[in-house]
């Protein structure tokens, strides 16, 4: 199966990224929220994206108005999830929350046409627990990506117990359609990408907790792996909530100490130092503008 038309449920972060991708890619996207006025704003954002890299000179003015064409072209705003019955495909990018994943995937199983392939953009969570709750295991699937979505290009792809071979060749399909690069990754706790990173930041807090600098653990990993950021600059990026999250959800699926939450980044997260999102994190974004 092809999947020509996707709808994308989420308008955060990740699912503006995933809509943005699937369109400029020429597939027909219907993008819907709880709320329409959301996708609104999101289509907004992206907008004003394709604006910041004409001004940043990473596209020429003919590149965005064509990516402004697709855009225009492509996504159709939903009014509510029964949408979903006219897409081949549906990527669920809501929040990092089991009983709502599922809750949302039981509706969509019973929307959907029987031959649609439900997908979760998930990051730790169990994609055979999803799969059950959607009534169509086999057609059930996982497609991890990664934020930035327009300009990460890796994509796990994870199969649950009963996903199907063809749902699984039709995601990596779109994977590689989107212009992205899958990698197959087992449906364990935080898969391979997470898995490994979310050992690197507890490693990296542990030893900023002795009184290691941030700016010497980042830089010496720069230096010794010609990287872009190092692990604490990452988990700013990332926004130190979702790392908590991350790493309490692993940590529980698991029970390994490796993945336990230091207690220096927890009480960061009740302090309100998110990262770059609230301007505070291991670094104080404020002093480097």
């Amino acid at each position: 199966m092809q999947a020509e038309t996707i709808m994308v449920v989420g308008a955060g972060l990740m699912g503006r990224g995933i809509a943005e991708v699937a369109a400029c890619s020429g597939c027909r996207v219907i993008w819907g929220d709880v709320k329409a006025e959301l996708v609104q704003q999101g289509l907004d954002e992206i907008r004003q994206s394709f604006a910041r890299r004409v001004e940043k000179k990473k596209i020429s003015k003919e590149e965005h108005d064509r990516l402004m064409g697709l855009l225009h072209a492509n996504v159709i705003v939903a009014e509510n999830l029964h949408a979903a019955a006219r897409a081949d495909m549906v990527i669920e990018a809501i929040t990092e929350n089991l009983s709502h994943k599922r809750e949302l995937h039981a509706t969509l199983g019973k929307i959907c046409r029987p031959e649609a392939i439900l997908v979760s953009n998930t990051s730790t969570l169990s994609i055979t627990a999803l799969g059950a709750s959607s009534g169509r295991p086999g057609k059930f699937i996982g497609m991890h990506f990664f934020s930035p979505v327009p300009v990460m290009k890796v994509v796990e792809v994870i199969r649950g117990l009963l996903t199907s071979d063809e749902t699984c060749q039709a995601a990596l399909a779109l994977t590689a359609k989107m212009g992205k690069e899958a990698v197959l990754a087992p449906d364990i706790p935080g898969f391979i990408v997470n898995r490994t990173i979310l050992a690197w930041y507890g490693e990296a807090i542990d030893m900023v907790a002795s009184g290691v600098r941030p700016e010497d653990i980042d830089r010496g990993w720069r230096l010794a792996t010609n990287a872009a950021m190092g692990p604490l600059e990452t988990a700013d990026f990332s926004g130190l909530h979702v790392v908590l999250h991350a790493m309490d959800s692993v940590y529980e699926a698991t029970g390994d100490a490796k993945f336990k939450a230091h207690p220096l980044l927890r009480n960061m997260v009740q302090a309100g130092m998110l990262g770059r999102k609230s301007g505070r994190g291991f670094y104080d974004y404020a002093k480097k503008k």
